[in-house]
């Protein structure tokens, strides 16, 4: 667990206060630890939900895409491991739901999921 990493989930939170239901779940199923990789892997199933629910339009969708495009690569060497092996690799591939996801990124994101594919 690292502070960076729990400070970014609680800043996200904060700014995104549909994700507040998801981080109080994963609150207790974890016994009341944060454990980031997962946090992020509950966001991208709340992102999903979003897409599926409410398309890509959905301001609130868009505005969390936008928190995380805005700090990946912003100097935060853990922070930028979180978004990138615990969200965008998460984040489904062509032919699942919620697939639309991989096109919303910003591009900072986008170039990251270049790599991985």
């Amino acid at each position: 667990m690292n502070a960076e990493s729990i400070a970014f989930l609680g800043w996200l939170t904060h700014r995104n206060a549909d994700l507040m239901p998801v981080l109080d779940e994963h609150l207790d199923d974890q016994d009341g630890e944060l454990l980031p990789h997962l946090m992020m892997a509950d966001v991208v199933r709340w992102c999903i939900a979003r897409i599926s629910s409410h398309g890509t339009k959905d301001p609130h969708l868009q505005k969390m895409l936008r928190d995380i495009e805005d700090t990946y690569g912003t100097g935060s060497e853990s922070i930028d491991k979180l978004i990138g092996a615990s969200f965008l690799e998460n984040l489904p591939q062509q032919n699942e739901v919620g697939a639309d996801l991989r096109n919303f990124v910003g591009p900072k994101l986008k170039a990251q999921l270049q790599r991985f594919d």
